[in-house]
């Protein structure tokens, strides 16, 4: 069974604790996506990433016309799952020093890393996977359990990446950041 948000919101409304169907053909947000072809299970996965709930169509559709603003709407899970990650590294990047204490070569190659993050839209699919990597095992593992805004973890996006492309053969050491990484290591004997 799948409900998108709004027809969800509509049953809550109507007393019912669980949606008891799915989506209605004639639903507005389901047209709307099938229109730009794409699922109805996407549209929950975006909404559920985004952590927003739409009190109706409207406020869904000026969501998504805002999204459109900044430069179109963002198609994988991975992407926002990027983006998020990028726009919390671009915002705390300072915590990097409360929060693993040391200004040393880790701590300044961090900022280093984060100042070469690609933007969203320009992140290959070896840059997401590269920045998933480094958050569990490397130069941003220190923010692994932080949280953003939506009380979501670093490490929760981490995994949304690594799943979404776990099924495809990709080369890290394409990315363009492997090379910070690599001169880090190699300073490091």
């Amino acid at each position: 069974m799948t409900t998108c948000y709004a027809c969800e919101f509509k049953e809550y409304k109507q007393g019912n604790q669980i949606p008891s169907r799915s989506c209605p053909s004639d639903c507005t947000i389901l047209q709307l996506f099938r229109g730009l072809g794409v699922s109805v299970r996407r549209v929950q996965v975006l909404a559920s990433l985004m952590d927003q709930r739409f009190a109706d169509v409207d406020d869904f559709l000026v969501d998504l016309e805002e999204t459109e603003r900044q430069g179109g709407l963002i198609e994988t899970t991975q992407q926002i799952a990027y983006q998020k990650i990028y726009n919390w590294h671009k915002k705390n990047a300072g915590l990097v020093y409360e929060v693993y204490g040391k200004r040393d070569a880790y701590s300044k190659t961090y900022l280093k890393l984060v100042e070469s993050l690609p933007e969203p839209k320009q992140a290959t699919d070896e840059d997401m996977l590269f920045v998933a990597h480094q958050i569990k095992t490397m130069l941003m593992e220190w923010s692994y359990n932080q949280q953003d805004e939506n009380g979501k973890k670093m490490h929760e996006y981490a995994s949304v990446i690594e799943e979404g492309l776990a099924n495809i053969d990709i080369d890290m050491s394409n990315s363009q950041l492997n090379e910070i990484v690599v001169e880090f290591q190699k300073s490091r004997g």
